[in-house]
């Protein structure tokens, strides 16, 4: 779809009789593809508002209840989301739909992430998971070097697009390992060709981009400046591929002109008409699948990644929930046991997050439970192990008050003076520590002074933009070559006084709590934060959202900026 509004003025129509004209051609077009399952893009994101008015016009021309939505909320933080309807008669719900919290899905411009819905057949009860996304436009390019046009043909923010894939691979893995589900359809506008990185970096996770099964002159999906080429896809995962049916592309939108969309502006009525050619600028895939037959869910299932550690006075939380009742129920309660004498903890049968904070240290009995109206009960125990909480430094002296572990060498790190007065850089210097080593691979000794309420930032010799850092800047491609699971020190006269990372431990790829991660971050010190502090010596847990906020990969607009 192109901006579904029902809300005028906005993206999307200007007027009441502009939005009929639109619902009027989706309409037509939704009922001529007669599929089981849609996933739709660019519809405005207010819960169920204008989904719901376009599957009751639908359902106006097919019959009352053909299709039904699929309530994901307000996903992200953008104007549009991405969406499902379905026929009941057809297919049937298994479980909540699944929204994923990676902040790597989001970039300049909003929060736009995917949906998931697990789907079962309703003759033989084969069951998919359904994945609809809509990755970043080539279009609105940055600044950031990162995600400009290369002018290598894929267009901006293809960077962006990338590591959208790669966060889309991870999800989709977490979601077939919790469910035992193997069989995964992806669809939607990937804004990545069939030869470009994201696909690429999606059909290297063993997916099968299914527009390939098509002669070459038909794969297009969207046409700019007079060339054709496919933005939307069906990716099918390895075991679905041999259930797959059929794929075309109905070549409804791309190939017509605009005079024949739903706006007014411009031109005569007798353009307009209630058919599906321009209802969008883009043409729908359709995807045909023969199900292998599977047993029917009876019993309740209930699946979830229970946090292990924690830390005191910051929150636990537990990821990737996916509760479904058993067959016939037709209410149920969610809900976590934290095992510290709190109240039980009530959950929307639909959650997928659900966060809690200790007020103490110690070891703690978690239960996630699921409870239906039919009396069917399933629950996941855990264990959680919570530290102390670490105070940070108040005290007056230099820290680390930014760090940058992006794409490439997009390496950097910030030091602060937050004192009244002058420094004397000589006294200071940073170490390296790579790969859970105890002893130092790289020394950096400081030089020359640094000023009250100034900083001083440490990059990559091959940094990407050097001119987006503010303030005083050194390059040090010694230094500034750690990774996730480097950590780097800052000491006074040889005693350390601030660390990132706890050294002589490996944490793996990263050190980690929620979304906040050393591996492809940007990570800057808490505002309240005017001092140093050191992480506890494993294997106690460093959390670092206690002193940390952090932002996509590549963000580099607050380096130097203290």
């Amino acid at each position: 779809m192109l901006n579904y509004f029902t809300t005028l003025n906005q993206r999307g129509a200007n007027s009441s009789a502009e939005l009929k004209r639109q619902r009027d051609k989706l309409v037509s077009t939704i009922v001529a593809l007669d599929a089981d399952v849609l996933g739709l893009m660019e519809i405005e994101n207010t819960a169920t508002v204008s989904l719901a008015d376009l599957v009751a016009a639908v359902n106006a021309k097919t019959g009352a209840s053909t299709y039904a939505l699929v309530n994901s909320g307000t996903p992200g933080t953008d104007a549009i989301k991405v969406a499902m309807i379905y026929k009941p008669a057809r297919v049937s719900l298994i479980g909540q739909p699944q929204v994923p919290a990676d902040p790597d899905f989001g970039v300049d411009g909003g929060l736009r992430p995917p949906v998931a819905q697990r789907f079962a057949a309703i003759d033989n009860n084969g069951s998919f998971w359904f994945v609809v996304n809509h990755l970043k436009s080539k279009g609105s390019c940055p600044s950031s070097a990162s995600s400009v046009d290369r002018d290598d043909g894929q267009g901006c923010w293809n960077v962006s697009r990338v590591r959208q894939a790669s966060a889309l691979n991870k999800w989709v893995g977490q979601l077939v390992a919790n469910s035992g589900e193997a069989d995964v359809l992806m669809v939607g506008d990937f804004n990545a060709y069939l030869h470009e990185d994201p696909i690429k970096t999606i059909e290297a996770a063993g997916f099968e981009d299914l527009l390939k099964r098509l002669p070459a002159s038909d794969r297009y999906t969207y046409v700019f400046n007079g060339e054709s080429g496919a933005l939307d896809h069906g990716l099918a995962s390895s075991k679905l591929s041999a259930q797959v049916t059929g794929v075309t592309v109905w070549h409804i939108n791309a190939d017509e002109p605009i005079a024949l969309d739903y706006n007014t502006e411009f031109k005569t009525d007798d353009r307009y008409a209630v058919t599906p050619y321009r209802s969008s600028d883009h043409d729908p895939v359709l995807v045909g699948l023969n199900l292998t037959a599977d047993a029917a869910i009876i019993e309740p299932v209930l699946s979830a990644t229970l946090p292990t550690v924690g830390q005191a006075g910051i929150a636990t939380t537990v990821n990737d929930i996916n509760a479904v009742l058993s067959k016939g129920a037709t209410s149920g309660t969610l809900s976590i046991n934290h095992g510290d004498g709190s109240a039980t903890q009530v959950l929307a049968l639909n959650a997928t997050t659900a966060s809690f904070t200790y007020a103490s240290a110690g070891t703690f009995a978690l239960r996630l439970q699921l409870d239906d109206s039919n009396g069917k009960r399933v629950a996941i125990d855990g264990q959680v192990v919570v530290s102390a909480a670490l105070a940070p430094s108040t005290g007056s002296d230099v820290f680390f008050s930014e760090y940058v572990e992006g794409s490439g060498n997009n390496k950097a790190i910030e030091l602060f003076n937050p004192t009244a007065a002058a420094v004397d850089l000589t006294l200071y210097r940073i170490k390296l520590f790579s790969n859970g080593a105890g002893s130092a691979s790289q020394t950096l000794p400081l030089t020359g002074s640094l000023a009250a309420g100034a900083t001083l930032v440490v990059h990559h010799g091959a940094f990407a933009n050097p001119a987006a850092i503010a303030g005083t800047k050194i390059a040090s491609s010694s230094i500034a070559n750690f990774n996730g699971d480097d950590a780097l020190t800052l000491e006074k006269n040889g005693s350390v006084i601030d660390a990132i990372g706890q050294v002589g431990f490996d944490p793996g790829s990263e050190w980690v709590a929620g979304t906040a991660s050393t591996l492809n971050r940007t990570l800057r010190r808490k505002s309240g934060i005017t001092g140093g502090s050191i992480p506890p010596n494993a294997p106690a847990f460093w959390d670092i959202a206690l002193e940390w906020d952090a932002f996509a990969s590549d963000t580099f607009d607050g380096l130097g900026r203290r």
